[in-house]
């Protein structure tokens, strides 16, 4: 599904963040990146969303080489991609219904799809009576469940999650992390970002190591070791 072939990123700044990285991604896959900051991940991540362009390598999304993409197809090809974000980035003046909404709506749906997919996804997330609930009053991990919702209301191929459990108690890291599995047990491929150990031994799924911006480790079952 996604293949990363041989990718080397150095920024301008002469950074070498990824050096010679091969990685393979099958559809389905719940996929821990880890490493520490400043090891590669979230270059890793760009690169996938097409946000940045490898210096050398490529990365394929079902056998197209994303870097080759005009801006209007790499447009239709982030609709494949939702993201969840440590920072929520919610739009503060908008309620919950609304942010997840905006989603659809900025991907061009009908408002019928609108009115029939919000509720069904805040319902998925456990939501469906905060509806019109605005960001400052939910708690952090309510904000999470939000992002999760806009994520996911597109029926994306693949979800990115970039530390999405950074801001949250254990608590509340728990019960997305159980989402997260629950998405995934839908078809939809997760990768995930984060520094928590405790996350990853118990998931038990796939793990990447990133040192130095070269993959150290890759376990099919593995668990965090730094």
């Amino acid at each position: 599904m996604i293949y990363i072939d041989n990718v080397t990123k150095i920024y301008k700044n002469g950074e070498k963040s990824l050096r010679g990285v091969t990685l393979n991604i099958d559809k389905g896959e719940f996929l821990s990146i880890v490493g520490y900051s400043g090891a590669g991940k979230t270059t890793l991540l760009k690169l996938i969303l097409g946000e940045i362009k490898p210096t050398s390598g490529a990365v394929y999304f079902n056998s197209v080489n994303i870097s080759k993409l005009s801006q209007r197809e790499l447009n239709k090809y982030r609709r494949n991609i939702g993201v969840i974000f440590q920072d929520f980035r919610l739009i503060s003046n908008k309620n919950v219904y609304e942010n997840v909404a905006f989603a659809m709506q900025a991907a061009g749906k009908e408002e019928e799809d609108v009115k029939k997919d919000v509720p069904h996804v805040l319902k998925l997330v456990g939501l469906e009576n905060k509806h019109s609930s605005f960001p400052q009053e939910l708690s952090g991990g309510e904000k999470q469940r939000v992002a999760i919702a806009r994520a996911i209301v597109n029926n994306p191929d693949v979800i990115i999650a970039d530390e999405p459990t950074g801001n949250l108690d254990p608590i509340n890291t728990a019960d997305i992390i159980d989402l997260l599995k629950k998405i995934n047990g839908f078809g939809t491929t997760v990768i995930m970002a984060t520094h928590d150990k405790s996350i990853v031994n118990t998931l038990r799924r796939r793990v990447v190591t990133i040192e130095r911006g070269v993959i150290a480790r890759d376990d099919k079952e593995g668990t965090f070791v730094l």
